[in-house]
């Protein structure tokens, strides 16, 4: 699993792999089912504040079912080898860290330190951690070496597991970022002729459509007691995933990464933006960078008057929309050096427009709406 193999070429392999996302698809749907009514004993349960403005006590079980789906359908399609059994036991790792996170609120710190510990496990039992970061600069390649890559691999996946956490403030919006990330995954790994990474890439959005169906604002709306949410367990099995493919497809040996480093970024724009953008405005504040607030650019532009409705489809267009940048900068093979100052430069104007939307709301909401 750790080359390419083979990619639907037969009828065979199609139907294996149709199999594989129906069991996901089914487990997952079924783990909502039977979770549900057990949500309340477990202590699984979302309840307003003074961050959270839904009605109701709804259960956090949408990370749970995702997980259960994935190991299913992984268990049916993949030999059992040392990448992903590692990948399994990290995983279930990371959920039960989150579900623990939902029923007792964990310190901050404690849940970083397994969070690291989970990276240095998964980078030792797989073999793969963030050692080359491509020719970024035009000056040649950037290789991290064993303790750069470690330690730079160990902040992505956190800062992934907290930039999708972040994204977890409206109903679905975690949910499709991680369906545009995994979709354009998906679509970089077909591209290269990785089947593993393409696989996998579906297992992961199917395991997303149960959660979704329970919780988007698109589908007629459903009566409280059938919504759901991700829960820290799902936003972090959604970051702790998406970067271990970002780190798998761009950190294959012999030539045969899927993608460059500099598209990762690109594939998990928005989260990422949001995160940083986050970040730098707690520290020049004096405030602690997990320091949990309402000032997350879905919160921003709801500030506007947006509706919740018309503040996802904006943010997942403009999730959908880079993403698709990044995917033609690798097809293209547009130098590194350009694609990362871009990068820089759309994070400059993202901070620029986070700042103005602060002050100018209503202007905002009144482009929008013409």
């Amino acid at each position: 699993l750790t080359t390419h193999y083979s990619l639907l070429t037969t009828l065979k392999d199609f139907i294996i792999f149709l199999i594989a996302l129906f069991i996901a698809l089914a487990v997952s749907t079924s783990t909502i089912i039977l979770l549900r009514p057990m949500a309340p004993k477990l202590g699984l349960i979302d309840v307003r504040n003074h961050r959270k403005t839904h009605d109701g006590e709804i259960p956090l079980i949408g990370g749970i079912a995702m997980f259960f789906g994935l190991f299913s359908a992984v268990l049916f399609l993949y030999p059992l080898n040392s990448l992903v059994i590692t990948w399994l036991l990290t995983s279930a790792t990371i959920v039960l860290l989150g579900s623990i996170d939902d029923a007792k609120d964990l310190p901050v710190k404690f849940r970083l330190l397994i969070q690291a510990i989970v990276t240095v496990v998964l980078m030792t039992g797989t073999g793969f951690y963030l050692g080359d970061l491509g020719n970024l600069f035009w000056l040649g390649e950037i290789n991290l070496g064993f303790v750069g890559g470690y330690l730079i691999t160990i902040f992505a996946v956190i800062g992934a597991i907290n930039a999708y956490n972040m994204m977890d403030g409206i109903d679905g919006l975690a949910g499709l970022m991680a369906m545009v990330s995994f979709s354009s995954l998906g679509l970089l790994f077909y591209l290269s002729g990785n089947a593993y990474g393409l696989y996998t890439s579906a297992i992961l959005t199917v395991v997303l459509l149960p959660y979704l169906a329970n919780n988007l604002l698109f589908l007629p709306r459903l009566t409280m007691s059938h919504k759901i949410f991700l829960g820290d367990a799902g936003a972090m099995l959604i970051g702790f995933s998406v970067v271990w493919l970002l780190i798998y497809g761009t950190q294959l040996p012999n030539a045969e990464a899927s993608f460059r480093p500099v598209t990762a970024l690109w594939v998990i724009a928005v989260p990422l933006l949001d995160m940083m953008a986050i970040i730098v405005r707690r520290l020049r504040r004096g405030q602690s960078p997990f320091k949990a607030d309402r000032d997350h650019i879905h919160h921003l532009l709801m500030n506007t008057g947006l509706s919740a409705r018309r503040t996802l489809m904006l943010i997942s267009f403009f999730a959908a929309l880079l993403a698709l940048t990044g995917i033609i900068g690798e097809v293209l093979n547009v130098p590194e050096f350009f694609m990362i100052v871009c990068f820089l430069l759309l994070f400059i104007a993202y901070n620029f427009f986070i700042r103005y939307i602060s002050r100018q709301p209503k202007l905002i909401n009144s482009i929008v709406k013409r």
